[in-house]
């Protein structure tokens, strides 16, 4: 059974399982009640460093730890989800890659970020990645 979709930007428990009786009083949830897109940044580049550039580094962003990793397409452009050699995805909640318009939505979310942080640059001389996060989110929200 997979999840529709309708859930993800309110719970998360990434320790529940099938096989096992949940309490429902005793169950807690990893997410954050303020639409946040902590889906989308996690725990940010100081924790989770694997959805952020400088860990895998592809072109043209190679190095750059203050914009989300994007995966390669057949084309190989940036047009996909960044995904592991068996095609599991690198994002913050593996959930968002169970149906195509919510990895699509993933996808243009990372996408929208590094373009805010492209803007950004070109606005100001320093580190942006809380400006274009926070640009990011109200746009969302």
């Amino acid at each position: 059974m997979t999840d529709d979709g309708n859930d993800h930007d309110t719970t998360l428990d990434p320790l529940s399982s099938l096989s096992r009786q949940n309490d429902p009083d005793a169950l807690r949830n990893f997410r954050t009640p303020r639409l946040d897109l902590d889906n989308v940044y996690s725990s940010g580049p100081d924790v989770s460093r694997h959805l952020y550039q400088s860990t895998f580094g592809s072109e043209p962003h190679s190095g750059d730890d203050e914009k989300l990793l994007l995966g390669l397409n057949d084309e190989g452009k940036p047009n996909d989800l960044p995904r592991t050699h068996d095609e599991t995805a690198i994002i913050g909640d593996p959930r968002n890659d169970e149906n195509l318009m919510i990895a699509q939505f993933q996808h243009a979310m990372l996408k929208f970020h590094n373009r805010v942080v492209d803007w950004l640059r070109d606005e100001e001389d320093e580190e942006v990645f809380g400006e274009a996060q926070q640009l990011v989110r109200w746009h969302y929200q």
